[in-house]
């Protein structure tokens, strides 16, 4: 499959501001979040007897999303969070927030890695295109206002063997954080994610049935 035309705008910016990592060091340790919104429990996980397997691809992110920092923009600047870095790679992230959701919202279906062998009714392909906290306006105001969290995936459901396109969907979220501080800024990344990783699931599990 091609790579998406959508992940070109944001390796352009990432690569024409020469100031995306100026927030980032100072001598002082980065301070590490997780991708859960706060008080969020993780789900029951059911038996895997009965389930369908989906055999989940590599999670592939954009460039400048795909570490473990955290990207802003505003209007054409796109700079990382000072002193501010998730626990793991954005990709493990958003696999383990996938997973999660797949146990609450899909729970006849079993997601299993891509090193898993045979026995899988339908591959998925995921690739994230954005994963930002996006300010509105210019770089001067940005101080006064929250940003908004963008997340948007492309989805693919493949047939096992010959690749096939069984459906494909986009799915989008953006969530406002509360506050222009680091902590509701997670929360509101947390939330988006959320949002993304239900709809996909929801979409999967209706999908794969009528397939």
């Amino acid at each position: 499959m091609k790579t998406s035309s959508a992940l070109m705008p944001l390796a352009l910016l990432v690569t024409l501001t020469g100031c995306v990592g100026s927030l980032i060091g100072g001598g002082k340790p980065a301070q590490l979040y997780q991708l859960e919104r706060a008080g969020a429990g993780a789900p029951a996980i059911p038996p895997s007897a009965g389930r369908i397997a989906i055999q989940l691809q590599p999670i592939r992110f954009a460039p400048g999303i795909e570490g473990d920092r955290i990207l802003t923009l505003t209007g054409q600047q796109a700079l990382y969070l000072k002193d501010v870095r998730w626990i793991a790679d954005a990709p493990a992230l958003f696999d383990h927030a996938l997973h999660a959701g797949f146990a609450r919202r899909a729970p006849n279906l079993l997601l299993v890695d891509d090193h898993a062998r045979g026995g899988a009714a339908a591959l998925l392909q995921i690739t994230v295109t954005h994963f930002e906290a996006v300010y509105a306006g210019n770089a001067d105001r940005a101080a006064d206002m929250a940003p908004m969290v963008r997340i948007d995936a492309e989805a693919l459901l493949l047939r096992p063997g010959n690749r096939g396109i069984i459906a494909q969907q986009r799915f989008s979220s953006e969530i406002p954080a509360n506050a222009n501080r680091v902590g509701p800024i997670v929360d509101a990344f947390g939330e988006a994610s959320e949002t993304v990783v239900d709809k996909l699931a929801d979409w999967s599990r209706m999908s794969v049935a009528v397939n």
